[in-house]
């Protein structure tokens, strides 16, 4: 009998030392989405990349729905293409968050192609350092004139333009994309 005590006894504290590990801002984050207006994450999303940024030193976790790293997308498609997080890397608060989508427009430009993006970020008041505020950008591809090396060679630059939500909202619906997935 002591022997059968002396083992529960064993087991109960090897067991109370597992605790369910929660990713912060994962779908346990969900509710904040869907207050602010962001895309919530669903069993579909999977972390692709978890990189440092070299400017502000702070973890950005790269999330895609059903796609490959956004590195190496395909850029003729009109689609959501996923998720950035970004972490402030001292106290592990998120920054930012945002949603990309494809416009199916791509373009070669000098060194890859060019992909027209609509990108919807929302900072988060308590951790961005700035006031809890929403920014639109519109990221599209403009003819470049050849360079003295290829003066006849049609290629693109990217042009970053910041546009409101009512231009984001309206690009979207002329790509045929759903802002939100619930």
């Amino acid at each position: 009998m002591k022997k059968v005590v002396m083992s529960i006894l064993i087991i109960l504290s090897i067991t109370s030392c597992f605790k369910e590990v929660v990713v912060p801002y994962d779908v346990n984050f969900n509710n904040v989405r869907k207050k602010v207006g962001l895309r919530i994450i669903d069993s579909t999303f999977q972390v692709k990349k978890r990189i440092l940024s070299d400017k502000n030193k702070s973890p950005i976790y790269r999330r895609l729905k059903n796609g490959p790293d956004m590195t190496s997308v395909n850029g003729t498609q009109k689609k959501y293409l996923g998720k950035n997080i970004i972490l402030n890397s001292i106290n592990g608060k998120i920054i930012y968050e945002e949603d990309i989508f494809l416009s199916g427009v791509s373009k070669r430009g000098l060194d890859n192609d060019i992909v027209e993006k609509i990108i919807f970020r929302y900072y988060f008041k308590k951790n961005s350092g700035t006031k809890e505020k929403w920014m639109f950008i519109h990221q599209y591809p403009i003819p470049f004139k050849g360079s003295s090396n290829y003066p006849n060679r049609k290629t693109f630059n990217l042009k970053i333009d910041t546009i409101s939500n009512k231009k984001a909202d309206s690009l979207l619906k002329a790509f045929n994309i759903k802002r939100l997935n619930y």
